[in-house]
């Protein structure tokens, strides 16, 4: 069985438009995998990156400018002040990146949760036969956890000593059984939208 996501397409500005395409959800190691996610990450971490080097550029025209204060010649106060210009325009670029970086994020965020949306109900189909495999499993575990309860008490009554220890982990193992129930039937509700 094939659990495929359709790529949603775009709706918000800025966002990278993806055209609807059937996504194969089992082989997306990373929900930022998903093509109508990756260009946004992508475009993310390309923004970071042009703010990282323009933090370093005004640390370093600011610097400058510090070294220039005290002196009072003209050539100084000329430099001080493409200097100042440098840095504002600097200041400019880094408020222009912090609004891009917010478009995208909004964008980012949009789409993550149509993606999430999307797959959400083929990943809880996935998943119901697996919980449903291991709740047979604790519960042939619990028959047979009973059984040598059972025995281990004959044992005892009649030997006067416990030749095999009483099966108290596989009790605490078992108690995870109505749990699981609640997870299995959250994962039918949701593999059902």
């Amino acid at each position: 069985m094939a659990f495929r996501s359709r790529a949603p397409q775009s709706e918000t500005p800025g966002a990278v438009a993806v055209e609807a395409e059937e996504v194969d959800i089992r082989n997306l190691s990373h929900l930022n995998a998903h093509p109508a996610l990756a260009p946004l990450y992508a475009k993310r971490g390309e923004i970071r990156e042009r703010q990282h080097v323009l933090a370093q550029e005004i640390s370093a025209h600011a610097q400058a400018l510090s070294r220039l204060q005290s002196p009072q010649d003209f050539s100084a106060t000329v430099a001080r002040r493409e200097l100042q210009d440098k840095l504002d325009a600097l200041e400019r670029q880094g408020a222009a990146l912090e609004a891009q970086l917010r478009e995208v994020q909004q964008a980012l965020e949009a789409t993550e949760e149509r993606v999430t949306a999307a797959m959400r109900p083929g990943l809880a189909r996935e998943g119901v036969p697996i919980v449903e495999e291991l709740l047979e499993v604790l519960d042939r575990l619990a028959d047979v956890v009973q059984r040598y309860s059972v025995y281990g008490q004959r044992t005892h009554r009649r030997l006067n000593a416990h030749l095999v220890p009483l099966p108290w982990v596989l009790a605490h193992i078992l108690g995870c059984t109505e749990p699981l129930r609640g997870v299995l039937a959250k994962l039918q509700r949701v593999s059902q939208e």
